[in-house]
Formats: C-alpha cells, sequence, structure tokens
C-alpha cells in the first residue's frame, strides 16, 4: 500500500469521523461513498463493496465510542433508550453484518442506496412533539422502538454501518425524542449495533485489516474533535446540515447505480462532489471556531481581577446543570439557547463577560449579543476548563 493511498484513506476517515460525532452518526452514510468511489479517482485499486461495508464498519465501531466517551459528561445519554433500543439493533446488525456475504455487491449498493433515501424521508417528516431540549422527562413508544431498531441493525449491518443515519431521524420523527438527546444517544445506540456488525463482518471475512487500522486512526482524532463542536451547535442547525449530506449522498449513489447522468450539480465529476461536501465541512468548522470580531478576549486568570468590578456584567451560557455542578459566583446563569430571548435582562451600558465550559459556546454568545447591539462584550478564553 503506498503512502498517498494511507493518506487519502486517513483524510476520508477524518473527514467521515468529524461528521458522524457532530451529527450523532456512525459516519458510514458519508464514509461508504466517499472510500468506494475516491481511491480510483487517483488511480490507487478500489475497494469492493463488500470490503468498504467491511472497513466502515470498524470505522463506525471507534467512532462512536470515542463519541460516546466525549459526549458522557453532557447528561444528555439516556440510559433506558440505549437500554431498549440497543439490545434490539445489536441482534438486527448482527444477523445483517453476518449475512451481507450471501449478496452481490449490486445488491449491497442498492440496499444503501434506498437506507440513505428513507433517512431523507424522515428527517423531512415533521417532528411529533415540541420537547425543550433542557427537558429531562419525556414519553416514547419503547415497544416501537425495539421494533424499529431491530429492522434499522438488519439493514444497516448489510452495508457496515451502525445506522445512526436512520436511528436519528426515527428518533426525532417518529418517537419524538428532543434532539440534544438523539444526537448523544443516537451513537451510543449505534455504538451498540457496531459490535454485532464488525462481528458478523469479522467472521464472514469481509474486512480489510491494514485499511480498517487507517481509518480507526483516523475516526480516533477526529470523532472527538466533532462531538464537541455537535455539543456548540444549535439542534435545529445539526438536524439540517445532516439532511443536507444526506439527500447529496442518496442522489449521488442512486445516480451511480442507475448510471444516470444528471444535470446541475450532480453532474459534476465525483471528485469535485466530493470537494463540495469537504469544503462545506470545512467552512463550518471554520466560521465555528474563528473569532468574533469586535470582541475582546481574557484569559481566566485576567478574569480574576475583574469579578469586583461593578461595572461588568458576568453571565454563564452553559447547561443548568453544568452550572450547578461547578460554576463562578458572580456569574449569572443563561442558557446559550435562552439567550435570544433573555438580552433584554442585561444592560448594554455595562460590559458583558462570557464563560462556558471550553470557550467555544461563549464565543456564539458573543456573537449574539453583539448582533443585538452590545458594544462591550468579552469572551473568557478556555472556559470552565481553564479555571
Amino acid at each position: 500500500m503506498s503512502f498517498l493511498f494511507i493518506l487519502l484513506l486517513f483524510f476520508l476517515g477524518f473527514i467521515g469521523s468529524f461528521l458522524s460525532g457532530m451529527l450523532g452518526v456512525g459516519g458510514a452514510i458519508i464514509n461508504y461513498p466517499l472510500i468506494l468511489f475516491i481511491p480510483p479517482l487517483f488511480g490507487l485499486p478500489s475497494f469492493s463493496a463488500h470490503e468498504v461495508s467491511g472497513i466502515v464498519a470498524v470505522q463506525v465501531f471507534f467512532a462512536t465510542l470515542s463519541g460516546v466517551l466525549a459526549y458522557r459528561k453532557g447528561g444528555y445519554l439516556n440510559k433506558t433508550i440505549i437500554l431498549v433500543m440497543g439490545s434490539s439493533v445489536l441482534t438486527g446488525s448482527l444477523v445483517g453484518g453476518f449475512g451481507s456475504r450471501y449478496l452481490t455487491e449490486n445488491m449491497v449498493n442498492v440496499i444503501y442506496g434506498v437506507l440513505a433515501l428513507i433517512a431523507v424521508i424522515l428527517m423531512f417528516l415533521p417532528k411529533r412533539s415540541g420537547k425543550n431540549e433542557e427537558e429531562a422527562s419525556f414519553r416514547y413508544n419503547k415497544p416501537l422502538a425495539a421494533v424499529l431498531s431491530f429492522l434499522v441493525g438488519l439493514s444497516a449491518g448489510i452495508v457496515g454501518a451502525g445506522g445512526a443515519f436512520l436511528l436519528v431521524p426515527i428518533m426525532i420523527s417518529v418517537l419524538g425524542i428532543p434532539i440534544r438527546v438523539t444526537v448523544a444517544t443516537s451513537l451510543a445506540v449505534t455504538f451498540i449495533a457496531s459490535i454485532g456488525t464488525v462481528s458478523g463482518k469479522l467472521f464472514s471475512h469481509q474486512i480489510a485489516f491494514l485499511p480498517s487500522l487507517i481509518v480507526i486512526i483516523a475516526s480516533l482524532v477526529a470523532s472527538p474533535l466533532g462531538a464537541k463542536l455537535g455539543q456548540k451547535l444549535k439542534p435545529s442547525l445539526l438536524k439540517w446540515i445532516f439532511a443536507g449530506l444526506v439527500v447529496m449522498v442518496a442522489i449521488k449513489i442512486w445516480s451511480q447505480i442507475f448510471n444516470i447522468k444528471l444535470y446541475g450539480v450532480m453532474s459534476m465529476p465525483n471528485w469535485l462532489f466530493y470537494i463540495v461536501i469537504i469544503a462545506v465541512v470545512l467552512w463550518l468548522v471554520l466560521r465555528r471556531f474563528g473569532g468574533v470580531k469586535g470582541v475582546q478576549t481574557i484569559t481566566a486568570s485576567e478574569l480574576k481581577n475583574q469579578l469586583k468590578d461593578k461595572n461588568k456584567q458576568f453571565i454563564d451560557v452553559r447547561t443548568p446543570g453544568e452550572y450547578k455542578s461547578r460554576h463562578i459566583r458572580e456569574f449569572k446563569n443563561i442558557p446559550l439557547h435562552q439567550l435570544p430571548q433573555k438580552v433584554n435582562q442585561l444592560s448594554k451600558d455595562k460590559e458583558v463577560v462570557v464563560i462556558c465550559q471550553s470557550g467555544m459556546r461563549s464565543a456564539r454568545a458573543c456573537k449574539i449579543l453583539k448582533q443585538n447591539g452590545f458594544e462591550k462584550v468579552t469572551n473568557v478564553k478556555g472556559g470552565m476548563n481553564a479555571w
């Protein structure tokens, strides 16, 4: 295996795993077509559909494990949902992963295309109930959740996926589970599903170990980064990013299956199509991690000298749970998602000092404050992690 091949596989695995952590999916919906179509465009050996499903299965296992570890302290992992849906999806994925050896490559691709189409349809169904993201108690149909999870595991196991690209819209639109809980919990359910999928692929000899190892390394690096970003984004934005990517990939995979020449964006060459996807992801990252114009930044040590200043107002934009577990006495808790509705509680004549856990949500809060006419806004670099 050449150095270029190794580098390309790492890059493709990084992109897919970053998206998996950010959107609460295993990454298969993106990595499957990337690994299947991209290498031949560089004159490198191509993988069969069975080999790709095996590589993706292993990648999903490690990406979801890493993502769950990143989300475990956020308070959004629902143990009951993990137990109910996880046990069902594990059984289905084990059967699908082992049984896929008896399917032709074209059948595997068709099943992948069908799953992508179903995910698109589910994503655009209206949400069953508009629950508050901070709501701790909500109800859902457990028998229905178990049945749907088994079917998702069965079909996703065939293409090496954990099934999160189906679980996410099912949990949101069919079961009515809050989006933030869905993003975190779906990673845990997908991790359980990937155990069955990897086991089935392993026993049926469908896993290429060296390419899988390269993609695993990329997953361990990228998935936690994506998960951290996902915790800072608005739930509605997470939903639309996910829906947009699934739509693009679904159209592309079906155009490949039927050899259809589509006009417009989808008629572009494969390499250009994926460059567009990668560019969109990088733009989102830079936009969220980039600084905000007109906002000052101070360190945690500098903050200590300002806490007694009566001309400053201090707000903590973390969740109530995070604030309760540990906070600075002078800071008032206004969760980020509530800030647009509560800016009138702050004085525009005084400087606003904003803190969160890492400095990411506070940067977003600073942007909201600037958009609402606050001139003096300061972000605490590193947040509570640096305190």
